[in-house]
Parts: structure tokens; C-alpha cells; sequence
């Protein structure tokens, strides 16, 4: 009970002496208003930053789901477009002859040879679509017609690999750009 007692006189003869110090030396008071307005600014500032960077987080992760969802939905459209323009029947027929010529006996001697007659069947539906070109690859990977006449004839083009094993898997694909084989 007694050291209660002391520890509390002790606290309260150092409110008196703070106080009476804080009355006689005036020029603490704006050191101290300093000090706690600082600490309530960084306070407010760390709030304040750490919600906006939540509603950015969630603002750019809306943003970027929408893209992937748009993104997507134009891949399916121009697969189905890559799908309708390959299901026309002279491109199929053009198609077969260019893999498998000995089952369609003698051509036409006049008639232009099936890879150019190709380029010319799909060139309207490519033009439409903003297609860059196209090759029809046989199951040898050798390229048996292109909108580049210089990879007729090449086999096992390396970066074709990636994209030709889905296609040979019975998918429909749509590339991005790349670079030619042959400049």
C-alpha cells in the first residue's frame, strides 16, 4: 500500500512539474503541436494511400479481366471466321488436290495450278478479316501452298511446331504475327 502511495505522489509531482514547465517555457507548445500534427498526417497519409491503392488494385483487375474476356471473345470470333472460310467447299476440294493429287487423275492443262487457284479462293475472306497470310501443311509438315510463295515446299519449320501440333490435334487456330521463314 505504501509504495502505491509514493509511486503516486510520485506521478503527480511530475504532472505539476510538467505543467509548470510547459506554463514558463511557451516555446515548447508549438514543438509539440508539430510532433502530434505530424504523427496525424502520416497517419491520415498512410489511410489515405492505402485505400486509393486498394481501389486501384480492384479498378485494374476489373479493367483487366474485361480485356482477357474481350480478348478472348475476338480469338473465337476470327477462329470461327478461320473455320467458315476453310469449310467453303472449292477451298476444301483446292485443299485435297494440293495434298492428295493422285486422286484427282489429269488437271485441266489451262487451268492455273490448285496453290494459286487456293491464294485466289481465300484471298477475298482473308482481305476481309484483316488475315496476313495462310499455309496449308500436310500431316509431313511439308508446306504444300502459302500466301508466301517462298515456304512452298519447306518441311518442319521450326516455329510452326507449336501451332501445328494443336491444328493436327483437330483445333482451330488463329496465330499472332510472327516473323517470316524466308524474308
Amino acid at each position: 500500500m505504501l509504495r502505491l502511495a509514493c509511486a503516486q505522489q510520485s506521478f503527480t509531482r511530475s504532472l505539476t512539474q510538467t505543467r509548470l514547465f510547459l506554463k514558463r517555457q511557451l516555446w515548447i507548445w508549438p514543438i509539440i503541436a508539430l510532433i502530434l500534427l505530424s504523427g496525424v498526417g502520416l497517419y491520415v497519409r498512410h489511410a489515405v494511400e492505402t485505400t486509393m491503392k486498394a481501389n486501384l488494385r480492384a479498378e485494374l483487375t476489373t479493367l483487366l479481366n474485361v480485356e482477357v474476356e474481350m480478348l478472348k471473345n475476338w480469338f473465337d470470333s476470327h477462329k470461327a471466321n478461320a473455320q467458315a472460310i476453310a469449310n467453303d467447299r472449292q477451298t476444301r476440294d483446292l485443299c485435297y488436290q494440293l495434298i492428295d493429287p493422285m486422286s484427282f487423275g489429269d488437271a485441266n492443262p489451262s487451268a492455273p495450278p490448285p496453290a494459286t487457284q487456293l491464294t485466289k479462293e481465300l484471298a477475298p475472306g482473308m482481305s476481309h478479316h484483316d488475315y496476313l497470310g495462310y499455309a496449308l501443311v500436310d500431316k509431313s509438315r511439308t508446306i504444300l501452298a502459302s500466301s508466301v510463295e517462298e515456304v512452298i515446299g519447306l518441311q518442319k519449320v521450326p516455329k510452326y511446331d507449336d501451332f501445328l501440333k494443336r491444328v493436327f490435334d483437330g483445333e482451330t487456330v488463329v496465330t499472332p504475327p510472327f516473323e517470316r521463314e524466308i524474308p
